[in-house]
């Protein structure tokens, strides 16, 4: 009760001490440019790499796209959002490891994925997969990336095909990495 009938007593200086921390709480939003600036354009960081406004509202677009309406913004802003943190986190982790993946890499996933679905398009005349034929498609999506906005889109798709099938790789062998260290003593190691 003591306590209470002080603190009364003292209002008017406890008022004043709230409004200035208030105050400096804004002054300090000024001083920053974080306040008044409307133009922002990371909206996101990750061990202190920024995620960009308009890299995320692509992430959020493809997945819309490859959804066909099937799920909610929310969940295409959720998906998009996890994928960015994942994509930055193990950026940063294959840094560290020293992980890369090469071209032929790539090209050997690719031509396995391509090869699995058994398209007429990539078939010789025995009925078996040509890389050659693969390498003709490409070489026609990229040529005739410049004629219209189909094209265009098909030429991205591809792009981003390719850029899958590396990130895939380069998780894949860090996470064998990391399992084969799990399994693993230190005298193995050694």
């Amino acid at each position: 009760m003591a306590v209470l009938s002080k603190i009364r007593e003292r209002s008017l200086f406890l008022i004043i001490i709230i409004a200035l921390a208030l105050f400096s709480f804004v002054l300090s939003g000024l001083f920053d440019g974080n306040l008044f600036n409307k133009n922002k354009t990371n909206i996101g960081e990750v061990n202190g790499e920024p995620i960009n406004r308009e890299e995320f509202a692509q992430q959020v677009e493809s997945y819309r796209t490859r959804s066909n309406g099937r799920s909610s913004n929310m969940q295409n802003v959720k998906n998009a959002w996890d994928n960015l943190v994942s994509e930055k986190l193990y950026k940063t982790q294959l840094e560290k490891s020293g992980i890369v993946v090469g071209e032929k890499d790539i090209w050997d996933a690719i031509v396995q994925q391509v090869s699995q679905y058994n398209n007429p398009q990539f078939l010789n005349e025995i009925g078996t997969f040509d890389q050659e034929k693969l390498k003709e498609y490409i070489a026609t999506l990229q040529d005739n990336a410049e004629e219209s906005e189909q094209s265009k889109a098909e030429w991205l798709n591809w792009l981003n095909f390719e850029k899958n099938i590396k990130t895939n790789l380069e998780r894949t062998n860090y996470n064998s990495l990391i399992n084969a260290g799990l399994g693993s003593t230190l005298n193995e190691g050694k």
